[in-house]
C-alpha cells in the first residue's frame, strides 16, 4: 500500500561493502559494512529508534563476529506539514491550473533534514513539496529522469503558483 511508501517506518540497506568485485575470491572475508537509512515517522523519536536498531544488530551476532554501530551524522527528527491554510490551497489550485487534473496531496518528504528547521527559521512557512514524478521517472535512482512534457506542467504550475500567492497576498493587505 502507498501508506507504506510514505507514511510507515522503514529500514533500508541503501549500501553495502566487503569487496571488489576485481579482489574477490572465494573465501571468507574479515570484514563488511553497510549503511542503514531509518524513515523516522511523526511521533517516533531518532534517539529511540538508534538505541533499538543497535540492540537488534549487536544482539547475539552468529559465529562470534564482532557488531559496530556508528550513526552516520546527527539524527534528523520527523517533520510535517499542517496542509491547510492559503499556501497550501494556492498550490493546489495552481497545479490543477497546470497538469489540467486535480492534483493528489500527500504527506512525504518527512525526514528530509533541512525542511523542518528552515520552515522555523522562516518563521513557521509552509513548506510546499512537489514531487512531480512518473513511473518511469527513477526517483532518487540511477537514471532518473523527468519526462519533459511534466517538467513543462511543473513550470506552469509554478507560474500559476507564484501568481496565485501574490494575489492573496495583495488581497490580505
Amino acid at each position: 500500500p502507498y501508506e507504506q511508501t510514505w507514511r510507515y517506518p522503514a529500514v533500508t540497506v541503501i549500501a553495502q561493502e566487503a569487496s571488489t568485485i576485481k579482489g574477490a575470491s572465494n573465501q571468507v572475508l574479515p570484514k563488511a559494512s553497510a549503511i542503514v537509512s531509518c524513515r523516522i515517522v511523526p511521533d517516533q523519536d531518532p534517539g529511540e529508534v538508534l538505541e533499538q536498531l543497535q540492540a537488534l544488530l549487536t544482539r547475539e551476532p552468529p559465529w562470534d563476529v564482532k557488531v559496530t554501530v556508528r550513526p552516520h551524522g546527527p539524527a534528523v527528527k520527523w517533520w510535517m506539514a499542517d496542509p491547510n491554510g492559503p499556501a497550501f490551497e494556492a498550490a493546489l489550485a495552481a497545479l490543477q491550473a497546470g497538469f489540467g487534473r486535480p492534483p493528489v496531496p500527500i504527506g512525504c518528504g518527512g525526514t528530509i533534514g533541512f525542511v523542518g528547521p528552515l520552515s522555523e527559521l522562516l518563521g513557521g512557512a509552509p513548506a510546499l513539496l512537489l514531487g512531480i514524478e512518473d513511473p518511469k521517472s527513477n526517483a532518487h535512482a540511477p537514471n532518473e529522469s523527468l519526462h519533459e512534457g511534466d517538467f513543462r506542467k511543473l513550470m506552469a504550475s509554478l507560474a500559476h503558483l507564484f501568481e496565485n500567492l501574490g494575489e492573496r497576498e495583495a488581497s490580505s493587505s
